[in-house]
């Protein structure tokens, strides 16, 4: 897991990715706060702290579009894959990598907060808290990021499916509080954003597994299905595999070869990303 983490966070800074997302949400931020703060001489960050939140709606996407679906576009998936890291650990590791790049940048702004401190009256525990919470929310935003990153192979397929799909949790409590209150009209409202959401996934992914996931998420919120267990219903189990011990014991005789392989050509990995990256600017 280290090793896709050093990897992703060297591939952020050997590509524009991670100085674009960088610039992007400190000029925004920038603006932001020199038109709350600095030009009408407010103390007050609670409307600086609101600004990050739309901010994120667009930085967010930058910052996790290439994660995967960059892997499958140079056909790199099937080597990652098949290295000695697990699943969990791949994923695990690319997800830190954007949350060390976000939470990297998220400190940059502290320093506007200690401006307000030492000119004004900053209130420190809700500022405290709006950073915490900050951290939490950017880690859901991640989340959703490379869940769609991982269904396709473009990039800009990826960003533009996570922002619409972070704009739809940002205006989630304005459109709850509008419909109608009875649960006749609100399962037929939920109903339809339902529809909506999965007819989008499916024409932006083309991939039913994102697509069943995200209607039975979407069913269970809405309270269409009672839990996740309808999912054994929709998805028929074919047939059962079990392990086979000689198969195991000839994978255990190869295993120390196979580690010496990769410890080989897991560099040359790297130089071949590496200069396909440079040569794609």
């Amino acid at each position: 897991m280290f090793a896709i983490f050093k990897r992703e966070i060297r591939a952020y800074f050997q590509t524009p990715i991670g100085y674009l997302y960088m610039g992007l949400f400190l000029l925004l931020t920038g603006i932001f706060y020199f038109f709350y703060n600095l030009l009408s001489q407010s103390s007050q960050f609670t409307g600086f702290l609101g600004s990050v939140l739309f901010i994120y709606l667009f930085a967010i996407p930058l910052l996790t579009m290439r994660l995967f679906s960059e892997e499958k576009r140079q056909k790199t998936d099937q080597l990652l894959l098949t290295s000695p890291v697990s699943i969990t650990g791949i994923v695990c590791g690319k997800y830190l990598a954007a949350m060390a790049v976000y939470c990297g940048t998220l400190v940059v702004t502290v320093g506007y907060a200690i401006v307000i401190a030492v000119f004004g009256d900053l209130q420190a525990w809700e500022t405290l808290g709006s950073y915490i919470g900050f951290i939490f929310l950017g880690s859901c935003y991640i989340s959703v990021g490379i869940f769609v990153s991982a269904g396709t192979e473009n990039q800009l397929t990826a960003a533009l499916v996570s922002f619409f799909a972070l704009m739809i949790i940002w205006i989630l409590d304005p459109v709850a509080s509008s419909v109608p209150s009875d649960m006749k009209s609100g399962l037929i409202s939920a109903a339809v954003l339902l529809a909506a959401i999965i007819l989008f996934l499916f024409l932006n992914t083309r991939n039913w597994v994102i697509v069943l996931g995200a209607a039975i998420i979407g069913g269970v919120g809405a309270g269409i299905f009672r839990d996740y267990s309808v999912a054994k219903k929709i998805v028929k189990l074919q047939y059962e595999q079990s392990p086979d011990i000689g198969l195991h014991v000839e994978y255990t005789k190869r295993k120390n070869m196979f580690l010496k392989i990769y410890e080989t050509v897991f560099p040359l990995y790297e130089d071949i990303s590496s200069i396909n990256e440079l040569l794609q600017r």
